[in-house]
């Protein structure tokens, strides 16, 4: 227990809870990460509006547009310091 713990325990009979810490992160990952995801974010507009237009669905090009929407994510949570959800990795919750 730490002194300050240790005083706050004499004094009020508790020791109050404990400090979380905080996980690192990398700000210039995450400055990066936020451009791509902005250019990806731009693609998938550009599909949207070409598909409301009536316009076939260039599907290799959304394949490509949500494999790099997904490695987005995926180095977001890394420069968070963070584990991604499953879910996150285009795979249906509750399947290994």
């Amino acid at each position: 227990m730490a002194s300050a713990a240790f005083m706050r325990a004499l004094a009020l009979g508790d020791a109050g809870p404990r400090a979380r810490r905080r996980r690192p992160v990398e700000h210039q990952a995450l400055v990066q990460a936020l451009a791509t995801l902005n250019r990806v974010g731009n693609n998938l507009n550009q599909i949207a509006r070409n598909t409301n237009r009536g316009m076939d669905i260039d599907v290799p090009q959304l394949r490509d547009a949500l494999h790099q929407y997904h490695q987005v994510i995926a180095a977001i949570y890394e420069a968070l310091g963070m584990e991604p959800a499953r879910d996150n990795q285009g795979q249906e919750p509750g399947w290994p």
